[in-house]
């Protein structure tokens, strides 16, 4: 991981940083849609027969989930194009790494063998890290602000931080043995 970061610039960094600030205004919109699907069955239970009591939180919800749409579309961007320079620049490495060899280290290896190390391996590290950093920041991100959302609901809070734990430990668990089984290859 240290060596992908490596290859960051100031331009990645940048979108990175775009995609965190996205990503967090996104999970903010998306866990507002309860409290306006709350004020509309909450409005619908009193009786009140004005339309304008509906639509209100209605629009104000359909903006919501426009605006987290939107938010989720720009960061994918940004992520992406951070992804594949830095793959650029890997793919660049990697190639120059190969040229650099002497004949005798060029017999060792077949031509479909370079190929496929220069896409296929080069394809699951975009595929890591695109879908990992997703995870890696929405997820933490969800529960943070539903847990803040949740202050006043002690019973709530408490099943949400206990499955959170169990959950964050299971993970760095399967975390821990992948990369060790990976650090073998």
């Amino acid at each position: 991981m240290k060596k992908i970061v490596s290859y960051m610039k100031g331009l990645e960094w940048l979108y990175f940083l775009i995609f965190l600030i996205l990503v967090y205004v996104q999970v903010f919109l998306s866990l507002k849609v309860p409290e306006y699907m709350t004020s509309i069955t909450d409005t619908i239970q009193q009786g009140i027969d004005s339309p304008t009591a509906l639509v209100s939180p209605a629009v104000q919800m359909l903006l919501c989930t426009l605006a987290s749409v939107v938010c989720a579309v720009v960061s994918g961007y940004c992520l992406s194009y951070a992804v594949a320079t830095v793959i650029t620049r890997m793919r660049g490495d990697l190639f120059r790494k190969i040229m650099s060899f002497h004949l005798a280290e060029m017999k060792q290896f077949s031509t479909s063998s370079l190929i496929t190390r220069c896409t296929s391996d080069m394809e699951q590290v975009r595929m890591f890290i695109s879908s990992g950093m997703q995870a890696l920041v929405q997820c933490p991100l969800t529960v943070i602000i539903a847990v803040s959302k949740m202050q006043g609901y002690e019973m709530w809070t408490n099943a949400v931080v206990v499955s959170t734990v169990f959950l964050a430990v299971a993970t760095a668990i399967l975390f821990g043995f992948s990369i060790k089984k990976t650090a073998k290859l």
